[in-house]
């Protein structure tokens, strides 16, 4: 979906096959992250705002705009623009940022710090994956 525009064929390219491995291999490698740390959650729930970090205030900020325009271009049909933006979230903001961000924490913050964390880390990975999930269904 990604790179696509309305009403043009897409042609067959290695390097698009290239970049979408690169980018599964990005997203299971973040997913085996989030679950090689979960002991202790069972369901994602977000603690209370005045428990989140900096790093966790951004990531949820960044989370909340990204679904909020994937909706909008879904609702236009904007398919391809909607599959950027959300590649965009997951490979800059979600993998390349947040998740180096928490390491810290899951390494050397107090027992609740690293809850927090984990809690956080398996909600974005929840909402990852319901988005991802609506753009493999069309």
């Amino acid at each position: 979906m990604n790179g696509s525009t309305p009403g043009q064929d897409i042609r067959f390219s290695y390097k698009k096959m290239d970049a979408a491995w690169n980018f599964i291999n990005k997203l299971w490698n973040a997913s085996r992250y989030v679950i090689m740390n979960l002991d202790g959650v069972e369901t994602p729930t977000l603690p209370a705002q005045g428990q989140w970090t900096l790093a966790d205030k951004w990531i949820l900020s960044r989370l909340n705009a990204t679904v909020k325009q994937v909706t909008t271009q879904f609702d236009k049909f904007e398919f391809g623009e909607a599959g950027r933006a959300l590649y965009n979230f997951i490979w800059n903001d979600f993998c390349d940022w947040y998740i180096e961000m928490t390491k810290e924490t899951l390494n050397n913050g107090t027992d609740e710090e690293k809850l927090n964390t984990k809690h956080i880390l398996a909600y974005v990975l929840d909402q990852i994956l319901k988005l991802m999930h609506q753009l493999c269904h069309l």
